[in-house]
């Protein structure tokens, strides 16, 4: 008891040992990788923007169209909120203009007709209010089109964000964008920062996508990149239609400095500029995806050059790209720190991979078995390396720039849902909108599993959690036992696998008893605990007793009693006991081996004959088609059709004798029993049969017959023997094509078993020479019905397999493709008979 009590400690006390030795040095066994939720709640329609230019970010936006507010990062404070009234729809943003204590508003108003824009400014002499309705600056206005129905106008005017000009005030930039507007507007329109002045507008066809702001050739201005998609609805605009998808590079005064088409109608290209070659300069990353699903996908990867905008390398990766065409992502990005930026994409296909400049694949993630976008690449948790968020339709998660995944999140928010980056205290949170709900979740990291603590008792929160764990661990250990029990009889009793189950603890008390016991030897007891182990004992026939009493590790694995019942029947029952040493428990398990085997007979007849309607059911189906086809075929007139009927007529026959001849196999296969098996004479029976197969020169297959000179006689029935025999010539036959040789010998033989010893055997070996049996078929070749031949019936081995079993005999195949098949029967010597 002492020394079983150690063994089951063991595992507990290295545990117990590494939590110790862990929480005295600090080492870390992590680090352990999660996410916190900030918050969440309805707030309306907020994004995160930088409004001061402190590097933390604020949330600001609308909420439930009353009022704009602008509150910090963990919505704890407001820093402005003012409510508006219109009775059309509109949208209100302040703009990062670098001061919180004098904001400027951006406000755009949706009528039937028009789209007005409008700048707020702060009053002139009270910068914390907002100036007059009467004070505010008219940015532009659109108005629907004659040609266009009220139901398409759909004009857009978003704020972008600033652009340097060396030479004069910043520019603030918009994007143009119209919907399904067939006389919509779209493009970039820029105004002066000082006057709000509209100082140029750059017009395209295309939807535009995502846009980067910076300077590309060093020269202190910045230049505007961005993508686009092409909705096919007819509008031309600047030279460019909307029936394809381009990549333009515009300098800040919305000059074109060059313009690339990537692909057809209904697919976008997203863009993001980087170095991807590490010498300093900028290329242009480009990827294009379909937001439809198109017969012939276009996806791929493109590298751009940064002057020209001429097509470097493109390469189709996967199945189809994805992304979110709401939120931009900046997936150009140096993620190992060698000074070149990686590529980062998800795919349609399940796998997030990482390019090269080279555009050559250097990690692809684990499946996800589910399309999987790339939202954010950043440094999430403060420790100077790239994150990547990844998500699918209701899955948010975190790799690290090897692909190897940190952690994940599940949430209905995910599908649909806008995901951005916060960055706050030199970190960089994840903001997910799914209006009016939005949700912050921060990206953490710890030592322990359990995730950072943060108390002013800290120091004595580990010890305190140590100690529970080591408590809750010796309630386990003591409760082990009964705590396996109640998880898995409730399953076992569902599944009626705990009919034959005794279950006793280490003081020999019953804990569960079957129902088989009960029945098999009549107990009188209820079938559950508690009861004694000397009661039940005493309640247990003679034979039975022994082996329930007298377990023990040292004991055989199993034991084959006979007893009589109470009508005087003879029984045979199996018990085997199984220790569960570290619970405690000890379990025997009763069957009726009359029973079992009733079973595995009825499950073996329940497979042969499920193969035998298989193997009618199909030839049976095409006759009923063909017979309804006839039918119709002797009605009509035409003599073709005739031809048709009689062609159909000619291979009824054919498939009817492969039924026939099934069914007659089946009816041998069944008929094989076990009958009184006479000392025989093995090269006698073969040589007589042989006679039956003459030689035919024609056919090219030479039989070779080499009889031992000396043979034991064996027990055999020359029915059964001559019918599997003719089954194996006849398939040695069948599977030579042209010339060949069947070569016939028989000798006697020793084979070695590891259970038994040295065993005498007659063998007889059939060998050929044909086109063998493929590896993969020939485990299979015993089973009733599975033939490799289009016409044959699947029973030929099966039945020798059960004229060897009826014989007491063994038999083996061996074969090699395109080489031959040798098959080994091996007999029982008759020496014990007369």
């Amino acid at each position: 008891m002492k020394g079983q009590w150690k063994n089951g400690m063991k595992p507990v006390l290295i545990l117990i040992a590494g939590l110790v030795v862990s929480a005295a040095t600090g080492i870390q066994a992590g680090p352990y990788y999660s996410f916190f939720t900030v918050w969440e709640r309805d707030v309306g329609v907020l994004h995160p923007v930088d409004l001061d230019g402190d590097g933390v970010d604020e949330v600001a936006g609308m909420v439930n169209d009353l009022q704009t507010d602008v509150r910090d990062w963990k919505l704890q404070t407001y820093y402005r909120s003012f409510p508006l009234r219109f009775q059309d729809p509109y949208y209100c943003i302040p703009l990062p203009t670098g001061r919180l204590d004098s904001l400027v508003f951006y406000l755009t108003v949706t009528k039937p007709d028009t789209l007005t824009a409008w700048i707020i400014p702060p009053k002139p002499d009270n910068p914390a209010s907002l100036a007059d309705q009467e004070d505010w600056i008219l940015l532009d206005r659109f108005v629907r089109q004659a040609g266009t129905r009220p139901k398409h106008f759909d004009q857009s005017l978003g704020f972008i964000g600033f652009v340097r000009r060396p030479e004069a005030a910043d520019l603030a930039l918009f994007r143009l964008n119209c919907g399904f507007d067939p006389h919509g507007k779209r493009g970039i329109v820029a105004f002066d920062r000082i006057t709000w002045k509209k100082a140029w507008t750059f017009l395209c066809g295309p939807q535009v996508l995502d846009v980067e702001i910076r300077d590309l050739n060093g020269d202190g201005a910045d230049e505007i990149l961005f993508g686009s998609y092409a909705p096919a609805n007819g509008r031309n605009l600047n030279g460019t239609r909307d029936d394809s998808a381009y990549v333009f590079l515009i300098d800040a005064r919305g000059r074109l400095l060059w313009r690339r088409g990537i692909g057809p109608y209904w697919t976008g290209v997203s863009v993001c500029a980087g170095d991807l070659t590490g010498q300093g300069g900028d290329d242009v990353a480009a990827f294009q995806y379909s937001l439809r699903e198109l017969p012939d996908s276009q996806d791929r990867v493109l590298i751009l050059d940064g002057e020209t905008g001429a097509i470097l390398r493109q390469k189709r990766i996967g199945d189809r790209l994805t992304c979110r065409p709401t939120t931009p992502l900046r997936f150009c990005r140096d993620l190992d720190g060698d000074g070149r930026d990686e590529i980062v994409l998800g795919n349609t296909d399940g796998y997030v991979r990482i390019l090269d400049g080279q555009l050559t694949q250097t990690g692809v993630s684990p499946p996800f078995g589910k399309p999987v976008r790339v939202d954010l690449i950043a440094d999430l948790n403060g420790d100077g390396a790239m994150e990547i968020v990844w998500s699918t339709d209701n899955e948010i998660g975190v790799m690290d720039r090897h692909l190897r995944p940190l952690t994940s999140k599940s949430s209905d928010m995910i599908d649909g849902a806008d995901i951005m980056p916060l960055h706050a205290k030199g970190k960089t949170h994840i903001f997910l909108r799914k209006a009016p709900r939005a949700m912050l979740l921060s990206f953490r990291s710890s030592s322990m599993p359990f995730g950072p603590l943060r108390s002013r008792v800290s120091a004595f929160l580990w010890p305190a959690i140590l100690v529970s764990w080591l408590i809750l661990l010796g309630i386990l250990y003591l409760l082990r036992g009964r705590i396996l029990l109640s998880v898995l009889l409730p399953c076992l009793e569902k599944s009626r696998a705990a009919d034959g189950l005794l279950i006793t603890d280490r003081k020999k008390r019953i804990l569960y008893m079957g129902s088989r016991w009960k029945t098999s030897f009549s107990l009188p007891f209820s079938g559950k605990g508690p009861v004694s182990r000397d009661d039940f004992l005493a309640a247990l026939p003679e034979p039975v007793r022994p082996v329930v009493h007298g377990v023990s590790p040292r004991n055989e694995p199993e034991k084959t009693i006979r007893f009589q019942d109470g009508d005087g029947t003879d029984r045979f029952i199996r018990v085997i006991p199984i220790r569960i040493r570290a619970a405690g428990l000890t379990c025997f398990r009763l069957s009726d081996i009359k029973q079992e085997e009733t079973q595995r007979l009825l499950y073996q007849w329940a497979h042969v004959a499920q193969r035998l309607a298989h193997g009618i059911k199909n030839p049976l189906t095409s006759l009923k088609l063909d017979t309804e086809d006839l039918c119709e075929m002797f009605l009509s007139d035409s003599p073709e059709e005739k031809k048709k009927a009689l062609r159909l007529l000619e291979s009824m026959p054919k498939r009817i004798l492969r039924m026939l001849a099934m069914a007659d196999g089946f009816m041998r296969y069944t008929g094989l029993r076990e009958t009184g098996l006479t000392r025989c004479d093995l090269n006698a029976v073969i040589q007589e049969n042989l006679l039956q197969w003459p030689p035919d020169p024609a056919s090219g297959i030479q039989i070779e017959w080499e009889p031992a000179k000396t043979l034991p006689a064996v027990r055999l029935d020359p029915v059964q023997f001559v019918f599997a025999f003719e089954n194996l010539l006849l398939n040695a036959f069948e599977s030579i094509a042209g010339k060949g040789r069947i070569l016939i010998q028989t000798h006697p033989a020793e084979v070695f078993d590891a259970e038994h010893g040295i065993q005498h055997w007659v063998e007889l070996r059939i060998q050929d020479s044909g086109a063998g049996i493929p590896p993969e078929q020939i485990g299979r070749i015993r089973e009733a019905f599975v033939t490799t031949k289009p016409n044959g019936t699947g029973l030929g081995l099966t039945i020798v397999d059960r004229v060897m079993e009826t014989h007491g005999g063994c038999w083996e195949i061996q074969s090699q493709t395109g080489i031959g098949t040798t098959v080994m029967l091996r007999f029982r010597p008759a020496n014990n008979l007369p």
